[in-house]
């Protein structure tokens, strides 16, 4: 998938366990990523743990495991269920294809 730039967004993200527990972020939008990246610190604030592992590799060609965990994301008036790489420190944050995807968007390049 090109990417077609990036910008911001300011998704609320949940634990679908407890959907009250809410944090509102500041992410950059990037359409070459396909999974979104969130700190494992804020994820386990609200009361998230992992589900899994995956495997990615980098744009250097090292491969990385990171746990993955489901969320639901808000945005923009669309609320959908994905999930999410639970980013290490270091680690970009950032809202991928896959998850614009549930919710029924996509980024525009117009």
């Amino acid at each position: 998938m090109q990417d077609v730039g990036r910008f911001k967004n300011k998704p609320a993200v949940s634990n679908p366990a407890t959907p009250s527990r809410v944090e509102e972020l500041e992410l950059l939008v990037g359409s070459a990523a396909s999974y979104s990246w969130f700190l494992r610190q804020r994820l386990e604030t609200l009361g998230m743990c992992s589900t899994g592992k995956m495997q990615f590799r980098t744009i250097d060609g090292r491969i990385l495991e990171r746990d993955v965990a489901p969320v639901f994301v808000r945005t923009d008036g669309h609320v959908g269920g994905d999930t999410i790489v639970m980013a290490e420190s270091g680690d970009a944050e950032v809202l991928g294809a896959h998850t614009l995807e549930s919710l029924g968007l996509a980024a525009d390049a117009v």
